[in-house]
C-alpha cells in the first residue's frame, strides 16, 4: 500500500481546538510507537499547545501507556 501524498494542503483551525498529531495503528512491536512517543516528548516543550493522539489496540498497550506515564505525557 502506497502512502497518500498531498501536493498542497491548507487548513484552518478553530480557535478553541488544540492542534493535534494523530497516529492510528495496531499497538505492536513492528509499528514502533515508542519512537513516536519519545520524539513527541522531545518537541512538546517547543509546541505546548499540540497534543498527540494514538488510536489503536494491541499487546503493547500497557507498555506504551507506561512509557507515556514515565515521560509525564498522560494528559
Amino acid at each position: 500500500m502506497a502512502p497518500v501524498i498531498f501536493k498542497t494542503m491548507s487548513a484552518t483551525r478553530a480557535e478553541n481546538i488544540a492542534p493535534r498529531v494523530v497516529s492510528v495503528g495496531r499497538l505492536v512491536e513492528q509499528k514502533n510507537f515508542p519512537v513516536l512517543i519519545r520524539s513527541f516528548a522531545d518537541v512538546s516543550g517547543r509546541f505546548p499547545d499540540y497534543k498527540l493522539d494514538i488510536y489503536g489496540e494491541g499487546p503493547k498497550r500497557g507498555e506504551l501507556q507506561a512509557l507515556i506515564d514515565s515521560l509525564g505525557m498522560s494528559e
